[in-house]
């Protein structure tokens, strides 16, 4: 039985210092790294992958380079392909902490098909910048085979995890056009969130473009089922009521209990946002990590 990481490293500091603890908290054999073809940020991303292919090597640590596109298709056949290849005896460890949303729900897809749990791994880091985050955010996805089901003649409801880049709410909204909007936005004071996620930020971006039908709603990813709850009430207090599209541009964990919703709710659709920039000194170092085994049993049991 090994012990076997997926991490999808960037340009951020914490890549390469969370990869480390994992391997040594964990006793990690072998470790899949998932890297795309033409990376942002792609000079400090191959500083970060070098040193990650060092370690693998003078540690005996077999490394393992997943290369994957931007085409949401071939993503998908590409981690089908290496995830189908483990022993379903292994143990397996998904650090997401600087992983894309789509790979994140893509792997849970997979995992969820070959194994009965796995350990979902996050380092928050130590702090973000005071400066820009993201620019100039693309068009709006649909997961592949996650794009819910429509029923005709339905009003469309977007519930938007918020974070810290106002104008990927507005980009969202624009796209998808809802009918109702529910900001669903995270609590406390951690990392200045009470001042670059406020509910005045996205009520703006709503104005901006024409949405009215706003409800706001509290979330705390870092609890212990990664805010669940506070997704599934809003589901689940207006199921049959409208087509729903849940996206999440706030705390990473949030990536987990969202798709934990899709699958207790597969009408709805997951929603991921890219962006063309992304400020390669957006946040430093690294902070608290958080590790837990989700159980798969149909659904996911976080």
């Amino acid at each position: 039985m090994n012990n076997i990481l997926f991490i999808y490293p960037s340009w951020e500091e914490r890549a390469f210092l969370g990869f480390k603890t994992d391997v040594e908290y964990h006793k990690i054999h072998t470790v899949y790294i998932i890297k795309k073809t033409k990376s942002l940020n792609i000079e400090k991303t191959s500083f970060y992958l070098k040193k990650i292919e060092e370690y693998c090597v003078s540690h005996n640590i077999q490394a393992r380079f997943i290369d994957i596109e931007t085409n949401g298709v071939v993503i998908w056949n590409i981690l089908k392909k290496y995830i189908s290849e483990l022993n379903r005896e292994d143990n397996v460890f998904l650090d997401i902490t600087t992983m894309s949303r789509n790979i994140i729900w893509a792997s849970l897809f997979f995992f969820r098909e070959a194994f009965k749990q796995i350990t979902i791994i996050y380092h928050k880091p130590n702090s973000y910048s005071d400066t820009w985050i993201s620019k100039e955010p693309e068009t709006p996805r649909l997961l592949f085979k996650h794009s819910g089901i429509i029923e005709l003649g339905l009003p469309t409801y977007l519930i938007i995890i918020t974070g810290y880049d106002p104008e990927r709410t507005r980009q969202v909204l624009g796209y998808y056009e809802p009918q109702k909007v529910f900001l669903v936005i995270q609590t406390g004071n951690q990392l200045n969130n009470n001042i670059k996620n406020t509910k005045e930020l996205h009520l703006s971006a709503c104005d901006n473009v024409g949405i009215s039908d706003i409800e706001i709603k509290s979330i705390d990813s870092y609890d212990n089922n990664f805010g669940f709850d506070s997704i599934n009430n809003i589901i689940m207090a207006n199921k049959g009521k409208a087509n729903f599209i849940l996206t999440s541009l706030g705390p990473k964990l949030s990536a987990i209990s969202a798709y934990q919703c899709y699958l207790e709710h597969p009408e709805i659709a997951l929603s991921y946002l890219p962006c063309k920039e992304y400020n390669v000194d957006y946040c430093h170092g690294i902070g608290d990590r958080f590790s837990k085994t989700i159980q798969f049993d149909n659904k996911l049991k976080l």
